[in-house]
């Protein structure tokens, strides 16, 4: 799980980086909502850092679905593919 609380882009990409190398290929972006409004959480206290915190998204997704060239996928259609994968792994093994 990545999160764009209190991490930076070059730490998104290390640990992408070091995941893929592990064979990881789901990945999921996750933040606390309140993190949305300045001053609900430590990493957000203010407009400036609402800026910051949101680039972080653009900067993570553009790398990702660039040069990782990942993909963007609901909860429901990831849960298709890996069912999909079981049966076909299922079937091999038969």
């Amino acid at each position: 799980t990545l999160t764009p609380e209190g991490v930076d882009h070059v730490e998104h990409r290390r640990l992408t980086r070091a995941m893929l190398a592990r064979g990881q290929r789901v990945f999921s972006f996750t933040y606390h909502s309140p993190s949305l409004e300045p001053g609900n959480t430590p990493y957000v206290c203010d407009a400036a850092e609402l800026g910051v915190f949101l680039d972080r998204f653009d900067r993570y997704f553009d790398y990702f679905l660039g040069e990782v060239g990942g993909r963007v996928t609901t909860l429901r259609e990831l849960r298709a593919l890996l069912s999909a994968g079981r049966a076909a792994g299922e079937s091999a093994n038969s």
